[in-house]
């Protein structure tokens, strides 16, 4: 869990890189971490990083945003 927040908290929020955003991305997506998803997302799209124009994680922000309301919708 540490490196989960050390990830989502530092590394990728300062990166420039696309391919290590690219990998993490990925990464939590097959390891199913919707909410970890969700919040580097919002860092790295809604706080003004060099990925904020970025459409395509845009989109994958609302997606799985969706995604995590239906679910909890369909639970309760």
């Amino acid at each position: 869990m540490h490196l989960l927040l050390q990830v989502n908290s530092t590394a990728l929020p300062e990166s420039r890189n696309p391919e290590q955003v690219s990998v993490a991305v990925k990464a939590f997506m097959l390891a199913g971490l919707q909410g970890e998803l969700i919040e580097l997302l919002e860092k790295i799209v809604l706080q003004n990083s060099s990925f904020s124009n970025n459409h395509n994680l845009q989109n994958l922000l609302i997606i799985t945003a969706i995604k995590v309301i239906i679910a909890i919708c369909l639970l309760t």
